[in-house]
Parts: structure tokens; sequence; C-alpha cells
């Protein structure tokens, strides 16, 4: 098996078949997961002031390591895409998780070819945070769940286009209703939407509110409705990561999917 092969194995492999993957998978989890505590325990003065060379190098060891890895993955994508071969880089590059990849590690390298000011170097610091979402990618949970999504995908559309609808429809009757009761609170539409997404969400903050008779009714049949809203999308993620749930554990046991009889619940042969 050529090198590249067997590096693409290492870091892509299957980790219930692949002990080196699934060893590989765990150490990955386990420097993000350090990294993510290391930026909150900066955030604190006292640990940042005691801690800060022990920070730098564990951060410094994260970034190469993950630096290493993205080569890695960038040199072996023709692995990943092996029916577009010349696109493989690019295609790996400008994935999602390639973004990921390169942002979770860009912030150590700017500031080294480029003068950066407080605003800029903060900003930075907010996308060292982008490495959580590299768990995505060595998570099977995650995975999982990424795949009831795309089950029910056309559902979870259909739900949000209805939401938009119901927000907007509702923002605009209430400023409508009360504008002239409350010129301050619902002194525009942005108001009016945001007042819209609390309700309908059944948050509920209370720094924006109706005083009118009208309007009290419209945000009481407006968190009936709110509720009814977040009940759909809900319901279809639980269903759907059941089934996948479901999927895997017979894709493991290798079992034949049985037949039941939909009156006596009995298994047909």
């Amino acid at each position: 098996m050529p090198f590249l092969k067997r590096l693409h194995n290492l870091i892509d492999g299957n980790i219930e078949t692949n002990r080196l993957s699934k060893t590989y998978n765990v150490f990955s989890s386990t420097l993000i997961i350090i990294s993510i505590l290391l930026i909150i325990l900066e955030s604190f003065k006292e640990f940042k002031e005691a801690l800060s060379g022990t920070i730098y190098a564990i951060e410094s060891f994260v970034v190469i390591f993950f630096t290493i890895e993205y080569i890695v993955r960038l040199i072996t994508s023709t692995y990943l895409y092996p029916d577009k071969k010349r696109l493989a880089p690019l295609l790996f590059i400008f994935s999602f998780l390639g973004i990921i990849d390169l942002l979770s590690i860009l912030p150590f390298y700017l500031p080294m070819f480029m003068e950066t000011n407080l605003i800029f170097l903060r900003v930075l610091r907010l996308f060292r945070l982008m490495r959580i979402f590299k768990l995505l990618r060595y998570s099977e949970s995650v995975m999982t769940l990424g795949k009831a999504v795309g089950r029910i995908k056309t559902e979870l559309i259909s739900t949000l286009f209805i939401t938009l609808i119901v927000l907007l429809f509702s923002a605009n009757v209430m400023y409508v209703v009360e504008n002239k009761a409350q010129p301050e609170a619902f002194a525009d539409m942005g108001e009016a939407l945001w007042w819209a997404v609390a309700t309908l969400t059944t948050v509920g903050y209370g720094d924006i509110y109706p005083i009118t008779s009208l309007g009290k009714v419209i945000s009481g049949a407006m968190a009936l409705i709110g509720i009814g809203i977040v009940a759909i999308p809900t319901g279809l993620l639980s269903s759907a990561f059941v089934a996948e749930i479901e999927e895997r554990k017979k894709k493991k046991t290798g079992s034949k999917s049985q037949q039941k009889c939909p009156h006596c619940d009995k298994i047909l042969k």
C-alpha cells in the first residue's frame, strides 16, 4: 500500500475497524478539547499571568500538529475525492471541514506576517474557537446527527420557510397595532421583528411587550403558535435520529431487516 494511502487511512480511516485510526481520532479530539479549555482559561487574568508560558507552549504544539494534519489532508485529498483527482486539493480547501481546519490554525500565523491591532487580535482569538467544529470530523455522535438532519432537510426547510412567513406577518401586524401606543418600543419593523422572534420561540425577554388589548391578544396567539412551530422540527429530528441509530445498529450486527405484521406486530418469516 502506498505511503500516502496509509496516511489517509490513518487520519480518515474507519475507527471501528482501524485501531490506529481510532487512536488518532481520540488523540486529535483530546487536543481540540485541551485547546478549547486553554482559550477559556486564558480569559481569566490570574490564570493568564500564572500559566502564560505553559499556555503558549501547548498552543504552539496544538497548532503545529494541526498544521501538519492540514498539509497531510491536502496531499492525500486525491483519496478523499478519487473521481476528481485533479480538483481534489481545491475541493478539500473549499469544503466545510477544510475551511474549519484552516481557520483553526490561521490566527497563530497571521500576526507573524502582518501588523495587527487590538480589535483584529480579538477577532483572531475568536477564530481559534473554530477548532471546536473540528470535533465534527472525529465525533461519531455528531456524524450520526448530521446524517439524521440530512434525512429530513426538506421538511426542515419547509418548516423554516413557514416560520419566516409567520415571523414577518406577526411583526408587521404588531408594528401597526403598537406603533402609535409605543413609538419608542416599536419604533420600526426591526424592533417588531425582534419581538416576534422572542415571542414565537417562547423565550419572552420582556424588553419589548404589547400594552394595547389587541396587541396582547396577538401576542398570546403568537406564543401558542410558537409552541407548535418549535415542536415540529424537534419531533422530526428526534424521529430521524432514532431511525439513524437503528440503521447503524443493524449494520453493526449485520441483521437483516425484519418485517412485522401491521395488525398483530409479529415478525413475518
